[in-house]
């Protein structure tokens, strides 16, 4: 979401963390899984950027969800593998059971 919201700029994976306050080590690795999954672009200086594409309508959801959703979404990345899927989806669930639709 950051470099998408600043499609304009190229970003090192040093700025990546001091921006959003990581270890460079950690900010290369998810620019690495980002790049793989082509979300990201990275140029012959080492440097990234928002990969526009086929995925964007998914991304602005994201974002949109992030906003009214940020402490559930943030829980979701950091649970660990086996609740983290079961989490994730809950945090986009709009109503608390079954019985409520």
């Amino acid at each position: 979401m950051l470099l998408k919201g600043h499609a304009e700029q190229r970003w090192s994976a040093e700025a990546v963390a001091e921006e959003l306050r990581r270890s460079s080590r950690s900010a290369c690795s998810r620019l690495q899984d980002l790049e793989r999954s082509k979300l990201v672009a990275r140029d012959e200086r080492q440097e990234y950027a928002y990969l526009s594409g086929p995925h964007d309508e998914v991304v602005e959801e994201l974002e949109r969800e992030f906003a009214v959703r940020r402490v559930r979404l943030i829980e979701a990345i950091y649970m660990p593998a086996v609740d983290s899927a079961r989490s994730f989806a809950d945090a986009f669930r709009l109503w608390e059971d079954e019985n409520d639709r």
